[in-house]
């Protein structure tokens, strides 16, 4: 989901739709459970949805602030990978901004101490980093698991596609996510995210 309430009612429409859609699976899921710890409302949704829009259009952008903003200031993102020994965790916005796992602009060469994810920095192949060889992202199958009104669990699959040249593009990295978003201030924001690759 990659509107954004200021662009315009026709996105508007469009997110509120899609809003209210994940409310239903998500209120349907909740009181599916025994004991369900909270029902979230269409303002809890519409907020959480915010914060990862702006994860995944930093993301895809190749912004690092309008990343990180979807963090708390204590938030963390960790990356988990066959091809690392230990995971990689960064700590704080400016940390997760500056060093976190997204890779450099097209065209430009990775930065140093940094920490782009697998294939970030170039397509399969070996391709260059640009078009092709720049890195789509695509994030589905979002899970919800409200533990209070302030605290929610989710889960969701990701998948790197790498443009190509003319109409060909390649599959790349998929895994999935591991989050915890808090409330805070009224405002949901990513406490934790885990980037596991390669496993569901």
């Amino acid at each position: 989901m990659r509107g954004n309430l200021r662009d315009g009612r026709g996105h508007f429409r469009g997110w509120m739709a899609a809003s209210l859609i994940a409310l239903a699976g998500m209120t349907a899921r909740a009181g599916a459970a025994d004991s369900p710890a909270y029902t979230p409302t269409l303002e809890d949704i519409i907020s959480i949805q915010n914060a990862l829009d702006r994860y995944h259009q930093g993301l895809d952008s190749h912004d690092g602030h309008l990343l990180a903003s979807a963090f708390t200031e204590d938030g963390t993102l960790s990356l988990e990978a066959p091809d690392r020994a230990a995971p990689m965790k960064f700590t704080g916005r400016d940390e997760i901004a500056t060093k976190g796992v997204m890779g450099p602009p097209p065209g430009a060469a990775a930065p140093s101490g940094g920490g782009p994810s697998p294939g970030a920095a170039a397509g399969p192949g070996g391709l260059p980093a640009g078009e092709p060889g720049d890195i789509w992202h695509y994030s589905t199958n979002d899970h919800y698991e409200f533990e209070s009104p302030t605290r929610v669990k989710h889960y969701a699959y990701w998948l790197d596609v790498h443009p190509g040249t003319g109409m060909v593009a390649t599959i790349g990295n998929p895994g999935h996510y591991d989050d915890i978003l808090v409330k805070r201030k009224g405002e949901w924001l990513l406490l934790e995210r885990k980037i596991i690759v390669g496993r569901k």
